[in-house]
């Protein structure tokens, strides 16, 4: 009897909140020469994400989950230099980033709950993100906070960031814990994968001369990114309530 009442007492609902992501953005080699000089490198470069969410519950075990958010796409190569073993001065580094607006859409599940009210989740979905402004830039190593500048033997170097407007899809996945307290406010720590469906959005030229040799490579950039999440939604009204009624039975 207690079992029936407490299923019936379940109310579509809708929740807000916020999510903080931290992770990697994939640039992958796309042009030019595929030789590089000995202390060149390329990195992928860390990325984050702060995420608006509204998630309505049809369910207590499904909902669908959308917001808003800003994240970055970004490209970060370098040079390995003779270094001292007293300082930490080994690599130096050029890295750009772009801004990207991302509207992500999520179906949620989440399997049953242990007696602490934690439980699994995964979800699926699209991740819409749009940049509404061209980018090109050339970094060159003598502007200020570029550490290039401290090769003396790398000459001729620069790297030109590319990118249109663009509006792009991607695939978004979630496995999580979520953790839902007594008065509906729910905390989850999630891995998420988003992956670029519609192509190159972004473009890195590399151009060096190292020992008297002429060096260009291309990197494009599709959106792909992966990291760790942490999402906090707030209680609601009728959560609040729902659990004041289920402390009475």
């Amino acid at each position: 009897m207690f079992v029936a009442f407490q299923s019936q007492a379940f109310k579509s609902n809708m929740q807000y909140g916020f999510s903080l992501l931290g992770g990697t953005n994939y640039a992958q080699f796309s042009g030019g020469s595929d030789f590089a000089h000995a202390s060149f490198y390329k990195h992928n470069s860390g990325t984050g994400a702060f995420n608006f969410n509204a998630r309505y519950f049809i369910d207590e075990r499904w909902s669908v989950q959308s917001g808003i958010g800003f994240t970055s796409i970004g490209f970060e190569v370098g040079f390995a230099q003779n270094y001292s073993l007293v300082k930490n001065d080994h690599f130096i580094n050029s890295s750009t980033n772009i801004s990207v607006t991302q509207i992500p859409l999520m179906a949620i599940y989440n399997f049953k709950p242990d007696c602490k009210n934690k439980s699994w989740l995964v979800g699926a979905g699209f991740n819409f993100m749009f940049s509404d402004k061209n980018v090109n830039t050339t970094v060159y190593p003598t502007q200020s906070k570029n550490e290039i500048y401290l090769m003396p033997q790398l000459s001729n170097y620069s790297q030109t960031i590319t990118a249109g407007k663009f509006s792009t899809t991607n695939l978004q996945l979630m496995v999580g814990r979520e953790k839902k307290f007594n008065k509906g406010n729910r905390l989850s720590l999630n891995v998420v994968w988003n992956i670029g469906l519609a192509g190159d959005i972004a473009q890195s030229k590399v151009n060096y001369t190292l020992d008297g040799t002429d060096y260009e490579h291309i990197f494009s950039n599709q959106g792909h990114y992966a990291g760790l999440s942490v999402s906090y939604l707030f209680s609601t009204k009728a959560s609040r309530a729902k659990a004041e009624m289920l402390k009475q039975l």
